[in-house]
């Protein structure tokens, strides 16, 4: 499903007038309330009563969107693609994150932190389908290689999403996934919500 261009012009626009306090050199962020986004959620058809979250962001940071769950089990990530330089992806993977974190959790076997602020929320026995097998070497080299390969260990990818613009993805917010390799910047709108995936 493809949002309106208008739809899309309002939230870049809100967007780009916005001033984000705590911007970093790489990264913009953007909270819109619910009552900003009434008709976005409705062209969207998500009821404004099941959002928990809405956020737009804009970075250059490659490490911004490593391995992760949004939130546990019964909430639906929704992502629209706002602007990027071709091509990017959203990638899937076959493991779900099944505990109780409000959080949701991050994969990383390192243990490493990919930039300053990063707040590692691991709970690793409760990630389902994690393999004893090193992660794909051409799914690495085309997708991920930003990362560390040793953080891709004992995961499938199930699914790699091309962005288009203004074309809405939608997954289940307890499955693992991460952004992709990509060019300069790219900015986006993330919506978590209770809606049934």
């Amino acid at each position: 499903m493809f949002i309106k261009q208008e739809t899309s012009n309002y939230i870049n626009n809100l967007f780009d007038t916005y001033v984000d306090h705590k911007q970093s050199s790489d990264t913009k962020r953007m909270h819109p309330s619910v009552d900003e986004f009434s008709d976005v959620l409705q062209e969207i058809n998500i009821s404004r009563e099941d959002v928990s979250k809405i956020r737009i962001e804009e970075t250059s940071n490659t490490f911004a969107v490593p391995i992760h769950a949004d939130l546990p089990k019964g909430s639906t990530t929704t992502l629209l693609p706002l602007k990027f330089k071709p091509s990017v992806w959203t990638i899937l993977f076959q493991s779900f994150y099944v505990g109780n974190n409000a959080g949701g959790c991050d994969y990383r076997p390192s243990n490493k932190k990919y930039y300053e602020d990063d707040e590692l929320h691991t709970d690793i026995e409760n990630i389902t389908s994690i393999t004893e097998n090193d992660f794909d070497q051409v799914q690495y080299e085309k997708y991920l290689s930003y990362m560390p390969k040793e953080d891709l260990y004992g995961l499938t990818i199930s699914a790699s999403i091309e962005w288009q613009e203004n074309k809405i993805i939608q997954f289940p917010s307890n499955q693992l996934h991460s952004g992709s390799c990509f060019l300069d910047s790219k900015r986006w709108l993330r919506i978590l919500s209770t809606t049934s995936y």
